[in-house]
């Protein structure tokens, strides 16, 4: 389904995207870190840490799925 979208809906629609991308490489980079300070033996704290930045990529994603369904919501389900 093909949409007309407005520039500040691309806006929207990119901001959801980079929030998405920008989560998902701090959560790489707290993993790898971890993974250089703990090196290969088992730490609850590491597991914590991994697990918080894990949940705020899921974080983003909700953000990003409310977003793109406010923005393309609208346009997707005009009859």
């Amino acid at each position: 389904v093909w949409v007309e979208l407005s520039r500040l809906e691309w806006l929207w629609v990119a901001f959801a995207i980079g929030l998405v991308v920008f989560a998902e490489l701090m959560n790489t980079a707290i993993e790898q870190a971890v993974d250089f300070v703990v090196g290969g033996r088992f730490d609850p704290m590491a597991r914590q840490v991994k697990d918080i930045a894990a949940g705020c990529v899921l974080i983003a994603v909700m953000v990003a799925v409310v977003i793109g369904t406010a923005t393309l919501g609208p346009h997707v389900l005009a009859p």
